[in-house]
């Protein structure tokens, strides 16, 4: 009888056992590939995304430093296009110098004087110091202007990567 039963429950459930074992490791190994392709996925995209960090990197870098050298030439030349005669000549208005802040700091309350000097006295500022500061302004905001323009563009370039 133990014989019998050995053939007819036994032999059948072991068989059942060692094809559901066989057909769970397959189930396995097939699993196991679709994750290698998604790692290999994320990695290539990893990869493509950090391609472009650098290559962002050193682009922003060349542009600002080619926007502080053109910005600092132009404040080196500006004794040469506003000379101490033309300094001497001209009189900065005081309502200039406070358009001018208040432009610069985004606060209307620098267009008031305490003091009640009128917008026409001269302020004292020369107008190679004006030249000077218009330089600078200028090539901060060209500066920025090249930031936001660089950032946008790696942006696209990492949703393109992502993929």
């Amino acid at each position: 009888m133990a014989g019998l039963l050995l053939k007819w429950v036994l032999t059948p459930l072991v068989l059942f056992s060692a094809g559901f074992a066989a057909g769970w490791t397959v189930h396995d190994w097939k699993d196991a590939g679709a994750q290698l392709a998604a790692t290999r996925r994320v990695v290539a995209a990893v990869q493509a995304q950090g391609a472009i960090n650098t290559r962002a990197a050193a682009g922003d870098q060349a542009a600002q430093d080619q926007i502080r050298t053109v910005t600092r030439t132009l404040i080196e030349k500006v004794p040469t296009y506003v000379t101490p005669a033309a300094d001497a000549r001209c009189r900065v208005p005081l309502g200039f110098v406070r358009a001018h802040d208040a432009a610069a700091s985004g606060d209307l309350s620098a267009l008031s004087d305490a003091s009640g000097r009128p917008d026409d006295a001269p302020s004292g500022v020369a107008l190679s110091a004006v030249a000077d500061t218009v330089a600078q302004n200028y090539g901060t905001c060209r500066g920025d202007a090249r930031r936001l323009s660089d950032l946008q563009a790696w942006i696209a370039d990492q949703q393109r990567a992502s993929r």
